[in-house]
This record gives structure tokens, C-alpha cells and sequence, in this order.
């Protein structure tokens, strides 16, 4: 019995060795079609921008936030809670950076707005940026909000990269 049952064993674990799972990436094209490489999208042109003041000059800090996660503090049910990724594209460190999270509520109207003065951030890095301001008087729980956060200013040796980007001057202008 010993015999017969290690070859059918043996057997069985080749046959699931050999029958392993493969992953098979396919591609939609612009068009909607279905392909098995990106190259084989005919006739697909990525679009030319035209942009007369992007030239961002050597010697700068460019910075950008995008919000992470927000809430309210857990520990401390008054005060609110931003988690924000802060990056500097530049290739010098930006100096007294002053970030701004708002939550958006109904109808697109600004219900928090609070500062962080975040400080210093190395050239070429990005960091998770938190902090917890208190929850303003027009905050409430029955609400649902959107957060933004963006860096509001920073010292004189930096861009901050939404101001290059005219639709999103509109929507933080807007807020």
C-alpha cells in the first residue's frame, strides 16, 4: 500500500507544480478597444500642452500637498485631524512652508479652514505631513465634507505648484 500511495503523491504535486497561475495584463486604448500591449493602440497621440509660463527656474523649491486622510482626533473629539503628503520636486530645501487643509461641505461651501505651519522640507522629498487643529464652531458631525489641502506659502525660494496650474488656481480660488 506504502508503494503505491508516495508515487500517486509524487504524481499529484507535479501535476499542481505544472499548473500554476499565470497573470495576463491587457490594455484598453483611448478608443476602448482591448490589447495585450500598449504599443498595439494604432493611432494614439498623447496631446501636446501648451504652456508659455511654465519655465520654473533652476535654484527652486516646487511643492505640492495632497490630502491623505482627515477626521476627528479620536483621543480628542474637539479638535480635527489632517494626514497630508507634502512633497519638494525642487532641488533646494523650502523654508517656512504654510499649508492649508479646508473641508468643503454642502453646496461647495467652506466649513473649516485651518492652517499648519509645517516647517522645512529637504530638496527632492516627500513626507507625511499631520497635525490637529481644533474643530471650529462650524464643523458638525452630521455633515459630509470633502477635504483640500494645499501649500498656501512657503519662503521666497519656492513655486508652489497649483499656482502654475490654471484650473487648480480656479478650484482653490473657488473654495
Amino acid at each position: 500500500m506504502k508503494k503505491i500511495i508516495f508515487p500517486v503523491f509524487v504524481l499529484l504535486v507535479l501535476f499542481l507544480a505544472g499548473c500554476q497561475t499565470q497573470t495576463i495584463t491587457k490594455y484598453q486604448c483611448e478608443n476602448g478597444q482591448i490589447v495585450d500591449s500598449i504599443d498595439l493602440c494604432s493611432g494614439q497621440q498623447i496631446p501636446d500642452i501648451e504652456c508659455s509660463n511654465c519655465q520654473i527656474e533652476e535654484g527652486m523649491a516646487i511643492l505640492d500637498v495632497e490630502v491623505y486622510d482627515w477626521g476627528y482626533n479620536e483621543y480628542n473629539e474637539d479638535e480635527l485631524l489632517f494626514d497630508y503628503w507634502i512633497s519638494n520636486y525642487g532641488d533646494i530645501e523650502a523654508k517656512n512652508i504654510v499649508v492649508r487643509c479646508k473641508l468643503i461641505g454642502d453646496e461647495n461651501k467652506i466649513k473649516a479652514s485651518v492652517i499648519d505651519n509645517y516647517g522645512n522640507l529637504a530638496s527632492k522629498s516627500t513626507e507625511l505631513g499631520e497635525f490637529t487643529p481644533e474643530k471650529p464652531s462650524t464643523y458638525s458631525d452630521d455633515e459630509e465634507y470633502a477635504p483640500i489641502c494645499y501649500v498656501e506659502s512657503c519662503g521666497n525660494n519656492c513655486h508652489i505648484l497649483y499656482k502654475e496650474i490654471p484650473d487648480l488656481v480656479e478650484t482653490y480660488g473657488e473654495t
